[in-house]
Formats: structure tokens, C-alpha cells, sequence
């Protein structure tokens, strides 16, 4: 019984011995080179397996592009259409009340203040009605008087005012060019954002002359993103021609306000 459990583990070991080497050999003819004269059996390559990753969206490339996109559309597209159209800006610039940004550029609140509880204002091309709106409650013994072209606007600018109980402002439809008051009326005239769009500058500042009291101020702003934007040498000039004297300058190319005096 011993000599045959000998004899079957001897035999399993021979039968796996003979299996290595016959697997040896397979392998060595397939990957070693064979005698000479006869071609090269070229090792087998593998080449890694590269998984694309998902590519991440690049944010600041994205935000760069709108920024390109959107001020192609304010600084050159706008100002062809406005230059070939002459329409009217009816944009909302009332971000210079309610946003830091919109201070930085043209200080409005510093305009408000400097309205005395007396004062008659006007407001050349009011447009919504924001900036007369907010003078109106500084000149509560006063009055703020808002001029615009555009019938709509001025429906809005009042129903604005009647909404939160302003009751001393008083609403004209008329061109800046052609005023419908009296000489030595006013004591403070306004041109915010709306310079750009009169036809006739040195006619219009004659007449903003003309209805301003002695010592009265023409107070004019403008901002870059205005479709007609004008320099602000280019209005110092036409003021100085018209006999406005400059009180004050500041601001930039981005926006700026103009202080003049009778």
C-alpha cells in the first residue's frame, strides 16, 4: 500500500516536471530569436490605455468671454446703432443710485446733497425720473422740474413719483434746445447721461443760460457706457464758449461730473 502511494506522488511530479517544460519551451520559441538568417520575432508592445478625463469647464474663460461679448455690444455695437438711428438712450442708469459701483463712477448722492430745501431744479432729459425724484425730496420747499421728449417716459417718471407721494415735481414734455420757462428761473439745471444726445450743444447751453438764475450751476455727467458719450474736454469747451464759468472737474474717462456756473 506504501509502495503505491510512493509510486502515484512520484508520477504526479514527473507529469508536473513535464508540463513546466513543455510550457518553457512553448514560450521561448514564441518570444527568444530564432537561428540566424531567420527573421526577428518582434516582442509583443502594448501600449497603455489612456482614459480621457473630463475636460472642467474653464470659469474664467467663460467670464472673459461674456465680459468681451458684452462690452462689444455697449462700446461699439450701441454707439453705431445710436449714431446711424439717433434714437433716444432709453437705458436704466439707475444703478448709479442703488450700487456702490455706480458711485465710484459719478457720485449722484454728492449731487443730491448739494440741493438746498429751496432750490428750483431742473432736469434735462429726465428720462425715468430717478435723479428728479430724489432732488424733488431734497427741494421740499422747492421744486424739481423734469423735461423729456419721450411721452413715455415721462408717464413712467410720474407714476414713479405719485407711487411714493412726491407731489413737488412738475413734468414737461419739450426739447432742451427750447425751453418753456421763463429767463432767471432756475437755480440748479441738470444733464445727466443725456449730453451726448442734444443736436445742437452750444444751442441748448445758451438756453440752459438763459433760464438759470445769476450764479445758477449747470451740473453735467456722463458715463462710458453711455451710447453717445462725450469727452469731457470736448463739453468744457462748448461751456466756456457759452460763457459758463468751470467750478469743478472730477471723475475720469469712465464717467464724470461737470460743475458750471452763470
Amino acid at each position: 500500500m506504501k509502495n503505491n502511494e510512493e509510486l502515484k506522488d512520484k508520477a504526479i511530479e514527473y507529469g508536473i516536471e513535464i508540463a513546466k517544460n513543455l510550457l518553457l519551451s512553448y514560450i521561448g520559441s514564441k518570444f527568444s530569436k530564432k537561428k540566424k538568417g531567420s527573421k526577428e520575432v518582434k516582442s509583443l508592445e502594448i501600449n497603455p490605455v489612456v482614459v480621457e478625463k473630463k475636460k472642467k469647464r474653464n470659469k474664467s474663460g467663460l467670464i472673459k468671454k461674456a465680459l468681451i461679448i458684452y462690452g462689444f455690444k455697449e462700446l461699439v455695437y450701441d454707439r453705431l446703432k445710436a449714431k446711424y438711428t439717433h434714437a433716444p438712450d432709453t437705458k436704466d442708469y439707475s444703478w448709479l443710485f442703488d450700487y456702490p459701483a455706480g458711485k465710484n463712477i459719478i457720485d449722484m448722492p454728492e449731487l443730491i446733497n448739494d440741493i438746498k430745501p429751496d432750490d428750483k431744479i431742473i432736469d434735462l432729459g429726465c428720462g425715468l425720473g430717478y435723479f428728479a425724484i430724489e432732488a424733488a425730496k431734497m427741494a421740499n420747499k422747492g421744486k424739481a422740474y423734469c423735461v423729456d421728449q419721450d411721452i413715455d417716459m415721462l408717464k413712467k417718471a410720474q407714476a414713479s413719483a405719485q407711487e411714493i407721494g412726491i407731489e413737488n415735481i412738475e413734468l414737461h414734455r419739450a426739447y432742451i434746445e427750447k425751453l418753456p420757462f421763463e429767463d432767471n428761473f432756475f437755480d440748479k439745471a441738470y444733464l445727466n447721461i443725456t449730453v451726448g444726445q442734444l443736436n445742437d450743444k452750444a444751442k441748448t447751453f445758451l438756453e440752459i443760460k438763459r433760464v438759470l438764475k445769476e450764479g445758477g450751476q449747470l451740473i453735467v455727467t456722463d458715463i462710458l457706457l453711455d451710447d453717445y458719450y462725450c469727452l469731457s474736454s470736448t463739453i468744457v469747451q462748448m461751456a466756456n464758449s457759452c460763457d459758463f464759468k468751470v467750478v469743478s472737474e472730477k471723475g475720469n474717462f469712465l464717467g464724470y461730473t461737470l460743475v458750471f456756473s452763470k
